[in-house]
């Protein structure tokens, strides 16, 4: 029958099968003259407990592997050459752990193992199939078949070369290569995770790379938000000028109205022009002695041509009363800063002019406006053209900028009143001390 099955289309297509449900980690099969006699599912002995397993009787080899999905997917392959192969029978054995029936033992110079059938008709049919082609292989090649050993506890062993010494080193054996067996198993899935997270790689940088650029669209957008809403908030304060050095005595505001309406006649703009008017901020506690602190007054005009006015005829003044632009948290920091390089002489002058912070590098140098920090840091390194500075976003790249008390020089253009008509008189050369509290505006 064998001699009949070798090299048929059908025996050919049923090897394929399994050489496949092994997939790639198994050993090619499909060999010339080679048959599938049988196949079936026994019970193998392992170092820790019995297990099922999937064997495949051929003419030449046996077959066994774990399995994943029945008749359709395996693992762990192992491949037995017949001619090495002997068979001890073995009686059945009950303990208080374990009742295994049926069983026989499969001795080969690789390994030996004991393994269970189901029924005793099926462990006939196992040992005399598995028998019939170790007989074929050896009379093939001119080699005496090996006899079966019977094993029985009551009688002497019939082969003397199977000794307890030879037990003793077929259990150990057994145990290693069950240990071995699981050990590669353990490692063949981790292989498959660590390959599965290696085609993933491509993927995760593609995807981190198109959220840097969404990042960045992002990151953009706010700026030019952030910029807009700052050139908003500071064109709500186009009609607001800063009045500082007007004692706040009581916190009286029938005071701070005539303090107002004295500052204004001396300004030559009547109390009638302005819309509103407030300190800010909270009360401050004396300075020294009977001195009383005094926070600023924001005083919004009805129009924007009493505001230049007002600048306009800043000296006539009392000593220690000064007027400053009404700036943004945002801008008050920038100036701030740029005041500070000042002061370490890496800028000749920092000011504020109707609402943008301006820069110079030297007495004739150009007004440079900026709108943050890393425009200034620019200014300072490289004297760049201002029409060459990023103005992006008025925060710049300097994380500390918070609103606060500021205490600088504000250069203003001078105006000259006359009258309802105001003209300026050299530009940016005046320059009013501007010390405000925009902590609680």
């Amino acid at each position: 029958m064998v001699e009949r099955l070798a090299n048929t289309p059908l025996n050919a297509s049923r090897i394929q099968q399994v050489e496949n449900a092994f997939g790639s980690g198994g050993k090619k099969l499909l060999e010339s003259n080679r048959v599938l006699v049988g196949e079936g599912v026994l019970t193998k002995m392992c170092r820790k407990k019995p297990k099922l397993r999937q064997f495949f009787l051929f003419n030449d080899i046996l077959v066994y592997g774990s399995i994943i999905v029945n008749k359709k997917k395996y693992s762990s392959q192992h491949v037995l050459p017949l001619e090495g192969v002997r068979l001890l029978n073995m009686n059945d054995a009950t303990n208080d752990t374990v009742s295994l029936k049926n069983g026989w033992q499969i001795i080969t110079p690789q390994k030996s193992f004991a393994v269970y059938a189901a029924t005793s008709a099926e462990k006939r049919e196992w040992m005399a199939h598995i028998e019939k082609c170790v007989t074929d292989i050896l009379g093939r090649d001119g080699l005496r078949p090996l006899r079966v050993a019977i094993y029985s506890p009551r009688l002497p062993l019939v082969s003397t070369n199977m000794g307890p010494k030879s037990d003793n080193w077929n259990t150990a054996m057994e145990k290693l290569k069950d240990l071995i067996e699981t050990k590669f198993e353990t490692l063949d899935e981790d292989m498959k995770l660590i390959k599965t997270q290696l085609e993933n790689i491509p993927l995760l940088i593609n995807e981190n790379d198109h959220l840097k650029k969404e990042n960045e669209i992002l990151k953009e957008k706010l700026d030019e938000q952030a910029m807009t809403i700052d050139e908003l908030n500071q064109y709500e304060r186009r009609h607001s000028i800063l009045i500082h050095g007007i004692p706040d005595i009581n916190n009286d505001k029938d005071d701070d109205r005539q303090s107002i309406t004295d500052i204004l006649s001396k300004l030559d703009i009547s109390f009638n022009s302005v819309d509103i008017f407030h300190r800010l901020g909270k009360p401050k506690p004396p300075v020294s002695g009977n001195k009383k602190s005094s926070r600023p007054i924001i005083v919004r005009f009805y129009g924007h041509s009493s505001r230049w006015i007002a600048f306009g005829n800043r000296k006539s003044l009392p000593p220690g009363v000064y007027l400053t632009d009404h700036l943004t948290p945002q801008r008050s920091a920038l100036l701030r800063y740029a005041l500070k390089l000042k002061r370490s002489e890496r800028l000749h002058a920092a000011y504020s002019y109707n609402g943008v912070v301006t820069v110079r590098l030297s007495p004739s140098g150009q007004p440079i406006p900026v709108h943050s920090t890393a425009e200034v840091d620019k200014v300072c390194i490289s004297e760049v053209n201002p029409q060459n500075l990023d103005t992006r976003s008025p925060h710049g790249s300097d994380p500390k900028i918070t609103s606060g008390s500021t205490s600088s020089y504000t250069h203003r253009p001078r105006r000259k009143a006359t009258g309802a008509v105001t003209t300026i008189e050299n530009s940016n050369q005046y320059a009013v001390l501007n010390d405000i509290n925009r902590g609680k505006e």
